[in-house]
């Protein structure tokens, strides 16, 4: 049999049968084939054109369906808690320099959710933290609001005048400039809301670079990103894996567009 009869077998059986579709071939599934040629070759073998008893097709949000017309068709989002940064890195095609600041923002918001104890907190989650595999998968309960709220704070951080005030009188050549004031900023994701104070004391202390410049060109990319509203913080949204793997079905991810 040919690759969709293979599957369509498999799910006969009563396996779950996930196909990830770059074309949008396999969201025809449920349907028989109207091709006179696979009609022709399943008749010199004795079968009949028949589609998968039970198929569903998964639509990444924002993007438009191969088949609009498949009687379980299901639009989905992406946490992006499950997007490594390197992924992250790759889709906003950053250069290297860009690549350096966005890692050092993903460091800092890293360290302020362990800070307000949003993550790691039990034992579990902290062994979890300590064999993550940042090349793997993302920052689990990282928002990319979060992500904003930090770059934007890193934008205010750069734009801030530094404290150092010096008498004239005094001449000391080894001061170092104290760190600037905190400016007023607005942070946006609920978890770091009211938080301003513990986000500038980690901003100060990693003493980050300061080119307006580039992290004006990153947080661009971000919103772009954003606007293309293709991920979600609430689970319902998410492809759940229970569903996917349901005995008998076959699930289609649909990545035509």
């Amino acid at each position: 049999p040919g690759v969709a009869g293979l599957r369509t077998g498999l799910a006969e059986a009563g396996n779950g049968v996930v196909i990830f579709d770059t074309e949008g071939g396999y969201t025809t599934l449920h349907g028989a084939t109207d091709s006179k040629v696979m009609r022709a070759s399943l008749a010199a073998r004795g079968l009949t054109p028949r589609g998968v008893k039970r198929s569903r097709v998964y639509t990444l949000a924002g993007t438009k369906p191969s088949n609009p017309r498949h009687p379980d068709s299901r639009s989905f989002k992406l946490a992006f808690s499950e997007l490594s940064i390197h992924t992250l890195i790759d889709l906003l095609d950053l250069p290297e320099a860009q690549q350096r600041r966005i890692l050092e923002a993903y460091e800092v918001c890293k360290v302020l959710m362990e800070v307000l104890r949003i993550y790691p907190v039990t034992p579990d989650e902290q062994r979890e933290a300590l064999e993550h595999d940042e090349y793997d998968a993302g920052w689990a309960k990282m928002t990319l609001a979060m992500l904003f709220d930090v770059i934007e704070a890193v934008l205010a951080y750069v734009r801030a005048p530094s404290d150092r005030k010096r008498s004239r009188a005094k001449k000391d050549d080894d001061e170092d400039d104290e760190a600037p004031s905190r400016p007023e900023f607005t942070l946006r994701s609920r978890e770091f809301q009211g938080h301003a104070a513990e986000l500038w004391q980690v901003i100060t202390r990693r003493q980050v670079e300061k080119n307006e410049p580039s992290w004006k060109g990153i947080l661009g990319k971000l919103w772009r990103l954003r606007r293309a509203d293709v991920f979600s913080e609430r689970e319902a949204e998410w492809i759940r894996v229970e569903d996917v793997l349901q005995p008998g079905l076959v699930s289609v991810i649909d990545l035509g567009d």
